[in-house]
């Protein structure tokens, strides 16, 4: 994946954690992206693709100490939404942090179940499970 793109684009991209969970990033061009996702555009798009067009089918929750502070609820609403959208799919969903890291944003109430290997393959796996915090050296 092209450097520039990587820097200057609010990149999603999924993994799975400790406990089997999967999770959605944000990386609002500063956020940590792991090699498994920079090394192959092919599995990114595969990731991508497959966890966009999944349903929503549950309700999630919202990490309310992790959210920056909006002028009005409008603001709110659309910083929130598509974690929400993300969560209500059954993925944790994180925005990344300026300290290079993630904060959770919305949780699912009911977890995605299983995925089909291709995608479980096209996604890095991570020693963590779901975190309010994730810090940088959390994800290598």
């Amino acid at each position: 994946m092209n450097e520039d793109l990587v820097e200057a684009t609010d990149l999603d991209w999924f993994g799975v954690l400790s406990n089997g969970s999967f999770a959605h990033f944000a990386t609002a061009g500063i956020g940590y992206l792991p090699s498994a996702i920079r090394n192959s555009v092919e599995n990114y798009e595969l990731a991508f693709e497959y966890f966009n067009s999944l349903k929503c089918f549950t309700d999630c929750f919202v990490v309310e100490e992790n959210l920056p502070d909006f002028p009005d609820d409008s603001g709110r609403k659309r910083y929130i939404t598509p974690f929400a959208e993300m969560a209500s799919r059954g993925l944790y969903s994180y925005d990344a942090s300026k300290d290079g890291g993630y904060k959770l944003i919305a949780v699912p109430a009911v977890e995605l179940g299983s995925v089909s290997l291709s995608i479980v393959n096209a996604i890095p796996s991570f020693k963590i499970g779901p975190l309010k915090i994730i810090f940088p050296g959390d994800l290598v």
